[in-house]
């Protein structure tokens, strides 16, 4: 059943849970998160990585229609979304192909011009009934009226070096700070579980975790 990151998340929040959000630049790695999904009986976010390198000649539109078409004739809820989108553009090309998601990551931006383009994603995706997940805090929220919020309080995007060691008091002020905001945690990767339990006992709801999924396949593959 294909659904919308805000419908996917809402009852994350009610429950106090976390929604994977997990790898689906190919049709095996969705395939195989789909099932693993199905057979828990939970809800799934599929991601699309818009700094994911492709062949030259690769028919994104393809690969999104066959995501679409997974999620709708899947037997739980999934929501397909772009991840870390750069541009304005590309999250309409997200909205376009019919995620129902996009990340606009305007992370690397002064504040006041990264408010400036989540603003504007935002009326669109909104206008198109699409839910929107940036990066940063309280003002940041009221400013852009985001749906989801990707925070950081001590995660990292890909393998840890060291112990990983997440700020949870922190997270718990922004969540008291934001209200029922879904929060978002990216950099799942190498998190051991009891960081994980923390992590959503303190009030994040999806977790992106992709690089583990990567390196897995990998070490197979040389095998």
């Amino acid at each position: 059943m294909l659904v919308t990151l805000k419908e996917v998340l809402s009852e994350a929040v009610k429950k106090k849970y976390a929604v994977p959000a997990l790898n689906g630049h190919d049709f095996y790695t969705a395939q195989g998160c789909l099932l693993a999904c199905e057979q828990m009986d939970r809800p799934l976010i599929l991601l699309y990585a818009a700094d994911f390198t492709f062949p030259a000649d690769f028919r994104q539109d393809v690969h999104m229609r066959m995501l679409m078409e997974m999620a709708r004739s899947a037997k739980i809820p999934v929501c397909v979304m772009i991840d870390h989108a750069g541009s304005f553009e590309l999250c309409m090309q997200a909205i376009h192909f019919g995620c129902g998601g996009v990340m606009i990551d305007g992370s690397t931006l002064p504040f006041e011009e990264n408010v400036a383009l989540v603003s504007k994603v935002t009326e669109a995706a909104h206008a198109c009934g699409v839910s929107v997940e940036p990066e940063e805090a309280e003002r940041f929220v009221e400013l852009t009226g985001v749906d989801a919020l990707a925070i950081a309080f001590g995660s990292n995007h890909g393998p840890y070096q060291g112990t990983p060691h997440l700020d949870i008091p922190r997270l718990q002020e922004i969540r008291q700070r934001v209200g029922n905001l879904p929060l978002v945690l990216h950099g799942g990767s190498g998190l051991p579980d009891e960081e994980f339990s923390k992590a959503v006992a303190g009030g994040i709801n999806k977790v992106n975790y992709i690089s583990g999924m990567q390196i897995n396949c990998a070490n197979e593959m040389r095998k």
